[in-house]
């Protein structure tokens, strides 16, 4: 998994205005960040050219929307002439910021071997 071949990924996949947009140092700036991101939270062997491109379209979405810039702040509601936003998790819980995408969170776990038990 390099550059090369999560962009050629990105490429084969609708909805990725944001990221044609960028420049080539944009791109690669981008799929760097995310997935550095991800390094930080799962082993590097888990990471597919997949995973990194979901990761790099999720973030590039949340800095567009700006909530992503509102939440890693620590923001948990605002609001603004006509709109409320509120983070939250379940059961009405202000939710923690986690910066990986959920669809990465389930390619991921759909991945992992179950643990079993000696009994």
């Amino acid at each position: 998994m390099d550059f090369n071949s999560v962009d050629q990924y990105l490429k084969k996949l609708r909805y990725t205005d944001l990221y044609d947009a960028l420049d080539q140092p944009g791109k690669e700036a981008a799929i760097f960040e995310a997935t550095e991101v991800l390094k930080d939270h799962y082993r590097e062997s888990l990471l597919t050219d997949r995973i990194v491109a979901v990761q790099t379209l999720y973030m590039l979405e949340g800095e567009d929307e700006d909530f992503r810039k509102y939440r890693r702040q620590g923001v948990t509601a605002m609001r603004a002439k006509d709109f409320d936003v509120t983070f939250e998790g379940r059961e009405g819980q202000t939710s923690e910021y986690n910066p990986i995408s959920p669809e990465v969170k389930q390619i991921i776990h759909c991945r992992m071997p179950e643990l079993g038990r000696l009994i």
